[in-house]
């Protein structure tokens, strides 16, 4: 049987299975089959993948060769060299270092379909967030590193230098098939210095192994390489090209709740909001207490055509998330943003000030809403603060701890780079919504 979903204002669209019935399981692959389309046809198709391989700026051809040949060694995949490429000048260093990340986002840029891995080769110096400079970048779980030989000795033999840069490339291989660094006698051990390669095992440890061994056997057209190759286009705004890949992994794994709330976004990004309420709609039939797709609807209806129907979902959502300060939090920017309701923010923001919220921004937010009064917060330290037109928030007692509401650790690397402390998956879904927010207004949909 077929009803509403009990905490949901009717409205016609928003409706949810109670159990699994023919009906609604034919209603559901209906959904289904108007979002990624039906067919047997239409499957992704087995590819092997290739390695491309992407010199950068001047480095010698004798490197680009070196580095594929550790590829082809380390991968097991043919390796196809691309066309020089000209280096990313976003975020270069006063010193002249360049920036591991833009390469990477360049990287994804390039990649084509059939790419099992993306691997840039450069001659000049590179920097990272948290480190002076690195010889080797990736990030974790994703396709792109970037290797360079700034910092290589020249007064070493050819066999130390290829035996190097094969331990380089497997190092940041391993990071692309979601390694972390271990303390074992191991490849993905860290390094300091650049030396440090030479003490390097050349083979990895049990645990490592197995996990490297599962990410080299894996090919484009797995619904979990395409759902990896999505969220990488996500990551650098090629938001068609991140639909076509979620829609091909979908169509391998229909009843995958996270890929349907991050096609919702996508589609939202390119402003077809219908398509991306289909989306959000089937997650939240697919998994009803998972607050993502309701943050999603929310937000469609806020910032489009429809905002007398955002609140119930605000609300839906508050009551799935597992965090209580960071569901206020959402809500009461919602709540002001975008439907300029301050009643209900102000009582979202109290109640993320009661459950020990102290993001300076937010009770800046919370005592203009409430001004003239006095916010007086007593757990678990004392704050006094009040709104004074012309001086703003004005604060007569604070130790403030602040916090971000998509609070993400400072990433770590060693000198063979990859960034750690990844965010939560909520903080990573704020992240994507706000930029699939932004992409839809540019495009004047919303």
């Amino acid at each position: 049987m077929l009803r509403w979903h009990p905490d949901i204002v009717q409205t016609g669209q928003m409706t949810r299975l109670s159990g699994m019935t023919q009906r609604g399981l034919l209603i559901l692959s209906a959904l289904v089959c108007l979002i990624v389309g039906c067919g047997e046809d239409q499957r992704p198709a087995t590819i092997e993948g290739t390695v491309y391989v992407v010199p950068y700026g001047s480095v010698h051809r004798d490197e680009i060769e070196r580095a594929a040949q550790a590829l082809s060694l380390e991968t097991g995949r043919p390796t196809q060299i691309m066309p020089r490429q000209p280096l990313p000048q976003i975020n270069r260093a006063e010193s002249g270092q360049y920036a591991a990340n833009a390469i990477l986002d360049d990287l994804l840029r390039l990649a084509p379909v059939d790419a099992f891995r993306a691997v840039g080769v450069a001659s000049v110096d590179l920097h990272a967030p948290g480190y002076r400079y690195v010889i080797g970048y990736a990030r974790h779980g994703e396709r792109a590193l970037i290797y360079s030989t700034a910092r290589m000795p020249e007064a070493i033999s050819e066999i130390t230098r290829r035996r190097w840069i094969r331990r380089i490339m497997a190092h940041e291989l391993g990071h692309t098939y979601g390694a972390e660094h271990c303390s074992a006698h191991c490849l993905m051990r860290a390094t300091r210095t650049v030396e440090d390669v030479e003490y390097l095992p050349d083979g990895y440890c049990p645990a490592h192994a197995s996990l490297i061994d599962h990410g080299r056997r894996q090919n484009p057209g797995d619904p979990a390489f395409l759902a990896l190759m999505a969220r990488e286009q996500v990551r650098v705004g090629r938001w068609a090209e991140a639909t076509a890949a979620y829609k091909a992994a979908l169509l391998a794994e229909p009843e995958q709740t996270r890929l349907y709330v991050e096609l919702g976004v996508a589609l939202m990004a390119q402003g077809k909001l219908g398509s991306a309420v289909r989306a959000f709609e089937v997650a939240t039939q697919l998994e009803p207490e998972a607050p993502q797709a309701y943050y999603g609807l929310a937000v469609i209806f806020a910032a489009g055509h429809a905002p007398w129907r955002a609140p119930a979902y605000i609300e839906a959502a508050v009551r799935r998330d597992p965090n209580p300060r960071r569901a206020h939090r959402a809500a009461g920017v919602l709540y002001t943003d975008l439907l300029h309701d301050e009643a209900a923010a102000a009582r979202h923001f109290e109640r993320y000030v009661q459950q020990g919220g102290r993001d300076a921004e937010i009770i800046a937010r919370f005592v203009y809403l409430v001004s003239p009064t006095v916010v007086m917060i007593e757990q678990p330290e004392t704050i006094m603060a009040q709104w004074q037109p012309g001086r703003g928030v004005v604060v007569a007692a604070m130790s403030l701890a602040e916090e971000a509401l998509s609070s993400e650790p400072d990433p770590a690397h060693d000198l063979h780079g990859h960034a750690t402390g990844a965010p939560d998956e909520m903080s990573r879904f704020a992240t994507l919504l706000s930029a699939a927010l932004a992409s839809a207004q540019s495009l004047g949909s919303l």
